[in-house]
C-alpha cells in the first residue's frame, strides 16, 4: 500500500522554511482583514509621499514574496512525491488537490482572500503539464499577467470589485466569486514558482544572493508610487512585482535552507491547519488599522502562540488535525499518532 510519508522522515529545514513563509502571509494578510479583500485598500488609496515609507518598505520587502516561497516549497513536495511514488503518484495527486480545492472553496466563503484554490489549481496544471519544458512552465507564468494587464483584463474585472465593495459584503458566493476572477493574475506566477521549485536549494550561495539583490531591484518597482508621483506603466510593475517576488524568495530560500531557522518548523509542520486557524481568528475578530510596525508587532504575537499552540499539539499528535484529515482523504488510511 502507497502510505504517506512518516513524521519522523520530515526534513526540518523544510518545515522551518515553510513556518517563515506562513508568519510573513499573516503579516502581509492583516492589513487585508483590517478592512476587506474589496476595498480601495491601505495602500491604494494613499497619497504619495515620504510618510508612506513604512508601508513601501512593507510591500518593498513583503509582496508576494512569501507566497512564492510557498508555491517553491508546493513544486519541491510535488517533486519529491514523484521520485517516491513514482508510478502511483497520478491519482494520489488528483486526491491531494481536490481536498485542497475542496477546503478552500469552504475558507473562500468565510474569507475571499483564499490562497488554496489558486494552489490546487497550480497543482492540477504541474500535473497536466509534467512533461512540458520547464523554461516554458517559468517564462509563461511569470509574463502572463503583464500581457493580461495590457490587454486590460484589469479594467474588465475592477467593477465587479468595486459592486461588492461598495455593498459592504466581506464574505459569501458574490465576493469569492468575483475574487476567482483574478485568478488569472495569480494562477501563472504561482505556476512559474512550483515549477522551480523542484529545484529548491540547488543553487550556490553567491548564485542566491544575485538572486536576492535582482529581486530587491525589482521589486522596488511597485512601490515607487507610495512614495513620489513618478508614474510606472501598469504592465511594467505587474512584470517587476512577480519576477522580483520570485527571484527573491527564490534565494532566500536557498539561503534559508543553508541556515535554517529552526525555530518556525512546528508552525510549518502544520501548514494547512495553521494557515486556516490565522483566517478563523481575524475574520472573527477583525484587527484595526495599524501602521507598518504595528501589523508586524502583531502578526508576530500571533505566530508565537501559534508555535507555543503547535509545539504543545505535535508532541501528543504526529500531525495537525488537517494535515491528518488531508492524509486520510489522499491515501486512504488513518496515519499513525
Amino acid at each position: 500500500m502507497v502510505a504517506p510519508l512518516s513524521p519522523a522522515a520530515r526534513d526540518v529545514r523544510i518545515d522551518a522554511l515553510r513556518g517563515i513563509a506562513l508568519f510573513g502571509v499573516l503579516a502581509m494578510n492583516l492589513p487585508v482583514f483590517a478592512s476587506s479583500p474589496f476595498s480601495t485598500g491601505w495602500v491604494e488609496s494613499m497619497v504619495p509621499g515620504a510618510e508612506n515609507a513604512g508601508p513601501a518598505m512593507f510591500l518593498w520587502l513583503g509582496r508576494g514574496k512569501f507566497i512564492a516561497i510557498l508555491a517553491g516549497l508546493y513544486g519541491y513536495g510535488a517533486e519529491r512525491r514523484a521520485e517516491r511514488l513514482g508510478a502511483g503518484r497520478a491519482g494520489i495527486e488528483r486526491r491531494r488537490l481536490l481536498f485542497l480545492a475542496g477546503t478552500g472553496v469552504v475558507h473562500g466563503l468565510l474569507w475571499p482572500g483564499d490562497i488554496l484554490v489558486a494552489w490546487a489549481v497550480t497543482g492540477a496544471i504541474l500535473l497536466a503539464m509534467r512533461r512540458a519544458p520547464a523554461a516554458l512552465l517559468v517564462l509563461g507564468g511569470l509574463g502572463a499577467p503583464a500581457l493580461l494587464t495590457i490587454a486590460g483584463y484589469g479594467s474588465f474585472v475592477e467593477p465587479a470589485r468595486r459592486a461588492v465593495a461598495a455593498s459592504h459584503e466581506s464574505h459569501g458566493v458574490q465576493p469569492l466569486l468575483v475574487a476567482w476572477r483574478y485568478l488569472p493574475f495569480t494562477l501563472p506566477p504561482m505556476v512559474a514558482q512550483a515549477t522551480l521549485g523542484r529545484w529548491l536549494g540547488r543553487g550556490t550561495n553567491g548564485a542566491a544572493l544575485g538572486l536576492l539583490a535582482l529581486g530587491l531591484v525589482l521589486s522596488a518597482v511597485p512601490a515607487l508610487p507610495l512614495l513620489t508621483v513618478t508614474a510606472v506603466p501598469a504592465w511594467a510593475a505587474v512584470l517587476c512585482g512577480d519576477v522580483g517576488a520570485t527571484a527573491m524568495a527564490a534565494g532566500a530560500a536557498t539561503l534559508l535552507l543553508r541556515w535554517p531557522a529552526r525555530w518556525f518548523a512546528p508552525v510549518g509542520a502544520a501548514p494547512l491547519s495553521n494557515y486556516l486557524l490565522q483566517s478563523m481568528i481575524f475574520v472573527t475578530l477583525a484587527p484595526p488599522r495599524l501602521h507598518a510596525g504595528g501589523y508586524l508587532l502583531l502578526a508576530a504575537g500571533t505566530f508565537l502562540a501559534q508555535h507555543v499552540l503547535t509545539t504543545g499539539w505535535l508532541r501528543t499528535h504526529a500531525r495537525g488535525p488537517m494535515e491528518a484529515l488531508w492524509r486520510r482523504v489522499t491515501y486512504g488510511v488513518v496515519p499513525a499518532g
